[in-house]
């Protein structure tokens, strides 16, 4: 296999791995994000609940 040949596998396969966790990593902030939505809503809640 020539070299040039080698080199660009390699930054493909540099480019799907850099893809794949920067998925992942948005796939946890919006996991993150809804966590900290729900938490917001539940002290909403109380408040509320705490207010009446």
């Amino acid at each position: 296999m020539p070299l040039q040949d080698s080199v660009g596998s390699s930054d493909g396969t540099a480019a799907a791995l850099e893809r794949v966790l920067r998925e992942q990593w948005e796939a946890s902030q919006l996991v993150s994000n809804r966590k900290q939505m729900e938490v917001e809503d539940d002290a909403a809640r109380l408040m509320r609940l705490m207010v009446s």
